[in-house]
């Protein structure tokens, strides 16, 4: 999938099942603010060259896998990771990160 624009998850919006991103070239960013997700969640080599928005984020992820993937930023929270199980960053890159998340807490966040 090769989307020319940025990709919104946002209110009213639900997602109930597996998503598969494996691939996609997102030229904007992916911002999934306030998503409600429920299944497993697939970007394994996706590129977004813009952002990828993780906040407030709640719902039941089974596997996040962001397995070789690269964002220009990443924009998280603390809150989003906890609704996820299982988190796959093997090789997953950025160029920075916005976050109120201090190292301590991301340090732990990566160990789970």
């Amino acid at each position: 999938m090769s989307v020319g624009r940025d990709v919104y998850f946002r209110p009213p919006l639900s997602i109930t099942g597996d998503l598969h991103l494996d691939g996609a070239k997102i030229d904007g960013s992916l911002e999934a603010f306030r998503a409600n997700i429920k299944g497993d969640f697939s970007a394994f080599d996706m590129t977004v060259v813009g952002r990828l928005q993780w906040r407030g984020v709640n719902g039941k992820i089974g596997e996040f896998n962001l397995r070789s993937t690269k964002v220009g930023s990443l924009e998280d929270d603390l809150i989003s990771w906890d609704c996820v199980d299982q988190l796959n960053l093997s090789g997953f890159k950025y160029d920075y990160i916005e976050s109120p998340i201090t190292v301590t807490e991301r340090l732990e966040l990566l160990h789970r």
